[in-house]
């Protein structure tokens, strides 16, 4: 995943959006990148939490999808709106909390032009491993010799 390139996306989407905050987060609720220092990790908990329980809900449908899913729960001008972001067989969350927002259809479909453009930003896994090691072929011996002078 490059992050660099999510986050000049995030901030770029938050300076046009100002009372919104964003999270990307895992479906176990860790924080990736938010919008705001300042946001709290509970809210990043709560949003896994209530895409994980409307997933799970939603399997009852014929020919599910994650793709076609999304959660969203407002009135107006304030809500919640939830996207999955899947590419390599790995899911994120894309969330936003939004208030006084003054057209939601057009917000909404911003938040997943924004998901669709970091879905692209992700990288395939392999990239991620090493292909060398420092050591190769290390014995037991040579490892307890390493570690010998902090032994307790």
């Amino acid at each position: 995943m490059n992050i660099v390139k999510i986050k000049e996306n995030f901030n770029y989407f938050t300076k046009q959006h100002k009372d919104l905050n964003l999270f990307l987060i895992r479906d176990d609720g860790h924080t990736l990148i938010r919008s705001h220092e300042k946001d709290e990790h509970h809210l990043a908990v709560l949003i896994s939490s209530m895409w994980n329980a409307s997933h799970a809900a939603s399997k009852i449908f014929d020919h599910y999808s994650l793709d076609q899913y999304r959660l969203g729960f407002d009135c107006g001008d304030k809500g919640l709106f939830i996207l999955p972001i899947k590419k390599n067989d790995k899911v994120i969350l894309l969330g936003c909390v939004f208030k006084n927002a003054l057209q939601t259809g057009k917000l909404k479909q911003e938040i997943r032009n924004l998901a669709n453009e970091i879905g692209e930003y992700f990288e395939d896994e392999s990239q991620d491993r090493y292909e060398d090691f420092i050591f190769k072929d290390l014995s037991d011996e040579e490892i307890d010799q390493v570690f010998a002078a902090i032994r307790i």
